[in-house]
């Protein structure tokens, strides 16, 4: 009750006491009158005057004592306060404050929230009971609605689409969301700039400028971009561009568009790589030539081409190859077993090696024309060189090759010395002896002078001569079969004839007599066996079976100087040692090389230069690594196998990591180069394949036969035949475009342009010979080379040869130029020419570097023009570089 009047018990007392007090009971005592300290303690129509709440007409009595002291409220007590009406009723934000009691007296009015100026936040800032009122506080959070952004007028054309903006917590709409806006228009049958039209600009249809050429040739000298017109989605051809084409001397024209006006044109920078610089596969074969013991018997040499192979005896163990400059033709053995020299088919010098090494330990030059026959006098000090042609003898100082004399004993006679020369046992007396002539010059070498000249009689021509003790053997023969043979007795040192023993052979191609000159073997062309007889009788002591059918089988012999044992080789690349008295042998092991055992055939470099592949008659496609470097050219990676035989036909794809080879069977295998699997195998063609190239996408193979006259394009991803593009037309020779929209097929008396897509010819290039053996499209996209016998340069586009250079005796099915396209060679069979591909300009020959029966049957190059491999039919890779200055 007391609290209703918003007084307590203890002020209500006061305010009795107050009124009895005065003396009088006054109106304030009905709750006027009453003791208060401010006008918070009175009633609200109440006020406080002089401590007294009353009316405003009240009067109250005047104290005539200080009231007494006394606290307003209890500490700790709190209570509601309000500075502002607004507080005393909140709205909004408005609220009141709160006061706390602490010593006696109310405290401060805390956490009054008062009115303030109204913002846009969603509340009642001025507490007047509306909410942002008089305010632009923009969208609805949350609200959404369709937008564009684009010009007017493309919305919902093409691909053109409004999009939508969603209104943020600070009431602003966000960024339209998911509009599709024009672009600019492309190739794709599509309306990307919404203007309602599709691949057009401005009324007409869509146009680019286009250039097909090397993109450092663009805007170089005479070339020009052209342009392409979009149809259906699709580019069209480029038109009225203008391409790089090969250098025109003194034109005053950048032709090639390289920056350079008639560069070259006086001479190919490219130099000629005519110095043997290595080989790519071992040079060693294992085709022996030529047999000779050591005198200690503790080794064996044999000839083969370029290198002699030396074994250990008697465990016949191959110890190490020796490599020479060229294809040998002779070779000797020093007495002291310590050294071999050997003469060459086409140099004039000799080469000395040391057997123990291998190394080279001398060079003799001193003969002006070829060397015929070479011997070490008997105490291993001297070597004895002749030529058959300039007729000259020349000593020479072992080991240090000095030249010590030399002497020309044949100057008043018109006789040739041949192959056949020896020495007697005390090596004062040199014999020399005359293929074609009976005649045997005997001279002291210690006087120069001649001691003597034997005439024979023999009409038929010599086939050996030997040496026991004083007496001179002579064979006497003709080289076929089926002829009378004698065996002549002399007594050198008398000038008479003792003895003739004859007899009929059926192997007289080449004939050895033994050391100590008591037996003879007749061996070589048209015979399968080696057959010895004895010099005195003409009987025969032993026969060996060469082991095969070949014509060429008997090709080396050596006897060993106890006569017990013989050597014969054969051109089945097999060693035999015969027992003479058994007449049984055991097959020598022969070094294992990495080289072809057939004929070969082919070689083709990787697009890039990374690998090489090369072909033979043996079944086998061998795989290289290039290394770049000519002296260092390569190593063997694996071998491939193809079931019957091998063609010239391989190819690699642009990417090099696919092998692709033909057979004679006429299939078609595809290898992966690093693992070695084979990953396709085709077969269709009924005829020999000549050619085969890879598509540029590397989905596609095309594979062209002369036998049956056709090209086959094969699915490499669906692993299948695809079509023929060309059938019962032509010869077979096949390349691709570089941009993979072409194919060129050479025939009879032409090229045939096709476009793949179209699957029909579009160009034909009529040529002036017979047969188109090898089309090779250069990378400017615009120049052709077509090889039959000569080398021409078509701008095929146009149907213009622009220049013929370069001829080539055998048959190729791989033009070799360089992969930077600056240098193209030609070759026969003993040589090779390379050409500057602009200007056709002759750079320079290598000439008579193999010779008969070894010729040249392909040539390749790698990535520049002086990088350049010649491959020989017996095996033989050789690299060559340029001379250093």
């Amino acid at each position: 009750m007391w609290q209703l009047f918003g007084m307590d018990k203890k002020r209500v007392w006061l305010g009795a006491i107050a009124c009895l007090w005065a003396g009088t009971l006054l109106a304030a005592c009905n709750l006027a009158g009453y003791e208060c300290y401010d006008n918070a303690d009175c009633k609200t129509e109440q006020v406080c005057a002089q401590g007294w709440c009353k009316t405003p007409d009240q009067t109250v009595p005047t104290r005539r004592e200080p009231p007494v002291s006394r606290s307003e409220c209890t500490n700790g007590d709190q209570r509601s306060c309000s500075t502002d009406a607004a507080t005393k009723t909140p709205k909004g934000i408005c609220q009141a404050g709160q006061q706390t009691c602490k010593d006696g007296a109310w405290g401060s009015c805390e956490g009054e929230v008062l009115p303030a100026t109204e913002t846009c936040n969603q509340k009642d800032d001025d507490c007047d009971g509306s909410v942002d009122e008089d305010l632009d506080c923009g969208c609805e959070p949350k609200a959404t609605k369709p937008c564009y952004t684009g010009a007017s007028g493309t919305e919902d054309k093409g691909i053109c689409k409004a999009g939508q903006q969603t209104c943020n917590s600070k009431r602003e709409w966000g960024s339209c969301e998911g509009e599709v806006l024009p672009k600019t228009e492309t190739c794709d049958n599509t309306d990307e700039d919404c203007d309602g039209q599709v691949d057009n600009v401005g009324g007409q249809a869509l146009r680019r400028s286009c250039y097909t050429g090397p993109q450092s040739t663009g805007g170089q000298g005479r070339c020009a971009a052209g342009s392409q017109v979009c149809t259906n989605g699709v580019w069209g051809s480029c038109q009225g561009e203008t391409l790089p084409q090969p250098e025109q001397c003194d034109n005053k024209i950048d032709d090639d568009c390289d920056g350079t006006v008639d560069e070259d044109c006086e001479k190919p920078t490219t130099c000629m790589p005519n110095a043997l610089a290595g080989y790519l596969n071992d040079p060693f074969t294992t085709m022996v030539k030529q047999v000779a013991w050591t005198a200690d018997q503790s080794r064996f040499v044999g000839v083969s081409d370029q290198s002699l192979l030396v074994w250990t005896y008697p465990n016949l163990q191959f110890e190490r190859g020796i490599l020479a400059s060229q294809n040998i033709s002779s070779m000797t053995l020093s007495p002291d077993s310590q050294y071999v020299a050997v003469a060459f088919d086409s140099n004039y010098v000799v080469e000395v090696f040391a057997l123990q090494t291998g190394k080279k330990v001398a060079t003799l030059k001193g003969h002006v024309q070829r060397i015929s026959s070479l011997l070490f006098t008997p105490d291993s000090k001297t070597l004895i060189t002749a030529s058959s042609i300039d007729r000259d003898i020349v000593l020479w100082e072992m080991p240090s090759g000095k030249k010590l004399n030399s002497f020309n004993p044949y100057k008043s006679d018109s006789a040739f010395m041949y192959e056949f020369m020896k020495l007697d046992e005390t090596g004062t007396y040199l014999f020399g002896l005359f293929k074609t002539q009976p005649k045997v010059y005997v001279w002291n070498l210690k006087t120069k002078k001649l001691k003597t000249v034997i005439n024979s009689g023999c009409t038929r021509g010599f086939v050996g001569l030997g040496v026991r003790k004083d007496k001179l053997l002579l064979l006497c023969g003709l080289l076929t079969p089926q002829k009378e043979m004698a065996i002549e007795h002399w007594d050198w040192k008398n000038n008479t004839k003792s003895k003739s023993v004859t007899f009929q052979s059926t192997t007289s191609h080449d004939a050895m007599f033994s050391p100590d000159g008591s037996l003879v073997a007749l061996f070589g062309l048209y015979s399968t066996e080696t057959v010895l007889l004895d010099v005195d009788t003409g009987a025969k002591v032993a026969s060996f079976s060469t082991m095969g059918s070949s014509r060429w089988n008997a090709v080396g012999l050596g006897f060993r100087d106890d006569n017990k044992e013989v050597f014969t080789s054969g051109s089945d690349q097999k060693l035999y040692l015969w027992d003479v008295n058994t007449q049984q042998s055991k097959p020598v092991a022969l070094p294992t090389f990495q080289r072809h055992t057939g004929q070969m055939l082919s070689m083709v470099v990787s697009p890039k230069g990374t690998y090489a592949a090369t072909s033979s008659y043996s079944k086998t496609v061998k795989l290289w690594k290039l290394s770049g470097q000519s002296n260092k050219p390569g190593t063997f990676v694996r071998d491939f196998t193809l079931d019957v035989g091998t063609s010239r036909a391989l190819a690699f794809n642009a990417k090099e990591t696919l092998l692709a080879a033909a057979g004679n069977d006429y299939v078609v295998k595809v290898w992966d180069v690093a693992t070695g699997k084979l990953v396709h195998s085709f077969k269709k063609h009924s005829g020999q394949i000549t050619h085969l190239v890879f598509h540029p996408d590397g989905k596609r193979l095309y594979s062209g036969s002369d036998g049956e006259k056709a090209v086959i394009e094969w699915s490499l991803d669906k692993d299948t035949f695809n079509r023929y593009i060309a059938h019962q037309n032509t010869l077979g020779s096949v390349d691709v475009h570089p941009s993979g929209k072409y194919l060129a097929v050479g025939r009879e008396g032409a090229v045939d342009i096709y476009d793949l897509a179209q699957n029909k010819v579009t160009h034909t290039l009529n040529t002036s010979s017979k047969w188109v053996y090898a089309v090779q499209f250069l990378k400017d996209q615009k120049h052709l080379v077509v090889g039959h016998g000569t080398y021409d340069v078509w701008d095929w586009q146009a149907k213009t040869k622009l220049r013929t250079f370069g001829t080539y005796r055998d048959y190729v099915v791989r033009i070799p130029i360089s992969l930077d396209e600056s240098t193209i060679a030609s070759f026969n069979s003993t040589g090779a020419t390379l050409f500057d591909v602009k200007s056709g300009k002759s750079i320079g020959s290598l000439s008579n570097i193999e010779v008969y029966p070894y010729k040249i049957v392909a040539v390749a190059m790698g990535m520049k023009g002086n990088d350049l491999f010649t491959i020989a039919n017996q095996g033989n890779i050789k690299t060559w570089a340029c001379p250093v200055p």
